[in-house]
């Protein structure tokens, strides 16, 4: 069982037996955080593979990721993804449509705050949901006033 996997049960046992109104609300904002904190601190990076995503739609995200809220053109994925491999066997570039559409089910799947852009005719884009950014905000307002 992955770390997030113990945090989702642990927020959903605090939804259940909530007695306080507030305790629903706060286990939604905890569990939120924490998915967007399962960071692998060695690379720096989200731990997509822990979330069962495959080695080419890892790298896809990575490739995203190192740019953050930036476009990722379609050949700047394509060369990440098949760079290693003679140009004969590379697929056509609208294979990425078919690894895009697998990456979102996936993130909305698993209720993760990123999603991905298409900037139509330029390429890909990785960012937080707007969702998650206000709650962030949220959370971090929250902690300035107990203080």
């Amino acid at each position: 069982m992955t770390p997030m996997h113990r945090i989702e049960e642990l927020c959903e046992t605090i939804r259940r037996t909530a007695v306080i109104p507030h305790a629903v609300a706060a286990a939604d904002k905890i569990e939120m955080l924490c998915r967007a904190h399962m960071f692998d601190h060695a690379a720096k990076g989200f731990d997509w593979p822990a979330y069962g995503f495959t080695r080419r739609e890892t790298t896809m995200l990575q490739t995203m990721e190192s740019r953050m809220g930036e476009t990722c053109s379609r050949s700047h994925l394509m060369d990440a993804l098949y760079g290693g491999e003679p140009e004969a066997d590379e697929p056509d570039d609208s294979i990425l449509n078919v690894w895009v559409c697998k990456i979102r089910y996936k993130l909305e799947k698993l209720s993760l705050p990123y999603e991905i852009r298409n900037l139509h005719g330029h390429g890909y884009r990785l960012c937080q949901k707007p969702s998650y950014i206000h709650a962030l905000a949220s959370a971090q307002d929250q902690q300035h006033q107990a203080a």
